[in-house]
């Protein structure tokens, strides 16, 4: 009885690490497979224990009993200890296919993320009205890159404004701002204009950081986006704090309020002048 009962207690540890490594299915790889090693350890451990259990019992077998007796024993431990190498193959099994998801979890979750990053290409709109925290647009005061200040009047003067919001560290925002110039260009203000916000240019006292601002300004400059550009100071900044990838684009009207979704990532020249193109004809 006596070593039935151990045989289940290892049994029952091989089990348990088995469950173990299955509830750290998302951790990292290496967490895995160190998993994979404690239940290898753990399954050894309780085929050994099984092994010593079974040659204890053939040398305590009384002889009163005869060989039969002593046979039988051993044929149940050697059952036994077959079932526990069984359970520690599963539990290796286990534990491995565990390491091999977590080792794909990274991997899916940047497939997810790069559909939807701040440096994405594909600028895909988001199929839904602009959220409610465009509605700042509508009244504010900021400054732009040089210290003046500007409100939302800055889009009293046009039908329709495209807000572009971008950074100096984000390449995809660079890229793309060349044939947003061109673009600025070729309309008449009164119809169609462009500003830029400056999502990184602030600093964490919420005032306009000097080497960023002069960064930011060396890019429109090569660039040739030379439409106003906002550093986000006051209102806005709760703007920027809704945001999570840059760049993000929102058509506004004169008044400032939003009047389309919200577009993230950066698109090609043609696909820009196609929705301006719609977006004026409504």
């Amino acid at each position: 009885m006596r070593k039935r009962m151990n045989v289940m207690n290892a049994l029952l540890a091989v089990i348990c690490t088995a469950a173990l490594t299955l509830t750290a299915c998302g951790g990292s790889k290496e967490a895995a497979q160190t998993d994979t090693a404690q239940a290898t350890e753990s399954g050894e451990t309780a085929q050994e224990n099984v092994q010593a259990d079974a040659a204890e019992a053939e040398e305590s077998a009384d002889p009163a009993e005869g060989t039969e007796s002593a046979g039988a024993a051993g044929e149940d431990a050697a059952s036994e200890a077959e079932a526990a190498d069984n359970t520690q193959e599963d539990t290796s099994q286990e534990a491995e296919e565990a390491a091999a998801e977590s080792e794909a979890a990274p991997e899916a979750q940047a497939e997810e993320g790069a559909d939807t990053a701040s440096e994405t290409e594909s600028g895909e709109a988001v199929e839904s009205p602009a959220p409610a925290y465009y509605e700042v647009l509508s009244s504010f005061t900021a400054e732009d890159l040089d210290g003046n200040t500007v409100t939302e009047e800055i889009f009293a003067g046009s039908k329709l404004t495209m807000v572009n919001v971008w950074g100096t560290f984000c390449g995809p925002c660079i890229r793309e701002m060349p044939y947003l110039g061109t673009i600025a260009e070729s309309y008449d203000p009164s119809e169609f204009q462009i500003v830029g916000l400056v999502s990184d240019v602030i600093g964490w006292d919420g005032q306009v950081d000097a080497d960023v601002a002069s960064t930011a300004r060396d890019i429109i400059s090569q660039t040739g986006a030379d439409y106003l550009h906002v550093a986000p100071t006051g209102e806005l900044m709760n703007l920027l704090y809704e945001l999570q990838y840059v760049p993000t684009t929102v058509f506004v009207d004169s008044e400032g309020n939003a009047v389309s979704e919200e577009y993230v990532g950066s698109y090609s020249e043609d696909d820009w002048k196609a929705i301006i193109e719609e977006m004026l004809a409504r």
